[in-house]
């Protein structure tokens, strides 16, 4: 009965996220922080979570076969993604948050415009530290592949590091 599990996995997983959205739409009505996390990370929650529960109920109503390896392998490889959307959209909300404290349509904005460059360029380096962190982490869901995605892992960190490097004359 593998696809009942399913079904009623993927049912859990949208009332669980149902369920917190309510909670973080409670909290919203006096925070404008997190009515943001709301509409920025609703849909990454829901995936990673319908991933998540998908992955127990095929662990709990299936026996180990060729095709379970496979489909643990894939709901790895999406829970991997998934969690990269996640992590850059609560990254997203904190620099929408950052850059909502200064205002450039008033008189002597300088300051502001240096600031909303330097998140803009943080947020763009988020992206690429995150996309590199997924593609290298899907890599080393392969045997064959994890010297490539460890070499990814470790070009990511030496991004990290020229970059706050290069960010310090900046910031």
């Amino acid at each position: 009965m593998p696809i009942g599990a399913f079904v009623v996995a993927v049912v859990l997983a949208f009332v669980l996220a149902t369920l917190v959205s309510a909670v973080v739409r409670t909290a919203a009505r006096r925070s404008n922080l997190a009515m943001d996390v709301l509409k920025k990370v609703r849909q990454p929650m829901r995936a990673v979570l319908v991933i998540v529960a998908v992955w127990i109920a095929l662990r709990l109503s299936t026996e180990t076969s060729d095709w379970v390896v496979a489909a643990e392998h894939a709901l790895l490889i999406a829970l991997i993604i998934a969690a990269a959307w996640l992590i850059g959209a609560l990254a997203f909300v904190v620099e929408d948050a950052a850059l909502s404290r200064f205002r450039i349509d008033v008189p002597n904005n300088r300051h502001a415009r240096r600031v909303r460059t330097q998140i803009t360029v943080l947020r763009r380096l988020t992206v690429v530290i995150l996309a590199i962190g997924a593609i290298a982490g899907v890599l080393m869901t392969f045997p064959d592949a994890r010297t490539a995605g460890a070499t990814l892992f470790a070009s990511a960190g030496l991004i990290s590091i020229v970059a706050g490097l290069a960010a310090q004359s900046s910031l």
